[in-house]
């Protein structure tokens, strides 16, 4: 076996039984990227015959932001020249590949809009990666365990009225996502209201290496599996005069080594073409530890994610229950 590892100081490696497996184990980070200080971690176990690669990255943050926007887009005059009228807007927000992307572009019209977002993110713990294989058996195993927790939310209103706006959300949560996207409407008004958490991920590789006349090694990655503890809440209304496209995927949580992806468990497109109100609630929750006895089951909570009880700090934030998450009070932009 050949290990590589440039022993980080918060990496944890386990004990290493591989005594036959030829096997590469590439152990990256954690480091810093630019200004933002962020933490990440990777790891590649290689044979022969194929491969798999995990990146992870987070930081210790806690964001806010809050906006409002209400007047009409129209043309302006300047030295002499008239600037066609128009409004657009983009933001990219991701911790620990629990992300928000969003993007507005508007036409001559009137417009109002309010957003709040909030993100928290910790990497308060050691990654812990264990390799195994028992003596005499051709089965070798490498597990991990991170708990780098994020918590999300998210509220956003629009509402217009005039010539064209496209606009545009996606948010996923470690291979999961749902998102929407209205193109040319002349009159939309649209509210969602978002919140994800990620607890912990867990991930374990599975590969066999056969000696065959003493000579020949067969050595090939079997089974991945990729399960962090997740939940998301997405929360759509909406009235369309143009396209709406809404999309969502439920990851399996078993690697598909051949096209190199996780394939969709549960998955669906929808698209709409005229006037519609739109109104869709989508939840899901994936958990992959044994739950604490004292932590609220599984009944779909209703979230405005305007803030919670405001103790955000770690390791509080990470004890969180999913009510306290989820159940806020409700976000109530103004409605034109």
């Amino acid at each position: 076996m050949r290990l590589l590892d440039s022993r980080p100081k918060r990496h944890v490696i386990g004990p290493a039984r591989l005594s036959a497996a030829i096997l590469v184990l590439i152990l990256l980070g954690p480091g810093l990227i630019g200004a933002s200080q962020a933490t990440f971690w990777s790891s590649s176990v290689t044979t022969s015959s194929n491969s798999w690669t995990i990146f992870r990255q987070s930081q210790n943050m806690s964001f806010e932001y809050t906006q409002m926007v209400e007047g009409n887009v129209s043309a302006v005059d300047y030295r002499g020249r008239s600037i066609s009228p128009s409004i657009s807007s983009f933001h990219d927000l991701r911790a620990n590949d629990v992300r928000l992307r969003g993007q507005t572009a508007a036409l001559a019209g009137n417009y109002s809009s309010e957003e709040k977002i909030s993100l928290e993110g910790y990497t308060p713990e050691s990654i812990y990666i264990t390799t195994s294989k028992e003596a005499g058996s051709p089965v070798f195993q490498v597990d991990y365990s991170e708990q780098w927790p994020v918590i999300f939310r998210s509220a956003k209103f629009i509402h217009y009225d005039g010539r064209q706006i496209n606009d545009a959300e996606y948010l996923g949560n470690n291979q999961d996502y749902a998102g929407s996207s209205f193109l040319y409407n002349r009159q939309l008004t649209r509210e969602s209201n978002v919140a994800m958490i990620l607890r912990r991920m867990n991930a374990t590789v599975i590969g066999v290496n056969n000696t065959q006349k003493g000579q020949k090694i067969n050595e090939k990655l079997t089974d991945a599996k990729f399960m962090p503890s997740r939940e998301m809440l997405y929360r759509l209304n909406a009235s369309s005069t143009g396209i709406a496209d809404l999309k969502y995927k439920i990851a399996s949580s078993s690697y598909d080594f051949v096209p190199g992806i996780y394939p969709a468990a549960i998955e669906g497109e929808e698209r709409y073409a005229g006037k519609y109100y739109i109104e869709r609630r989508l939840y899901t929750r994936s958990d992959y530890i044994r739950r604490n006895e004292t932590e609220e089951g599984d009944d779909w909570i209703p979230c405005c994610s305007a803030g919670i009880d405001g103790e955000s700090s770690y390791p509080s934030g990470l004890q969180k229950s999913t009510e306290e998450v989820f159940d806020c009070s409700c976000f109530q932009p103004p409605v034109t």
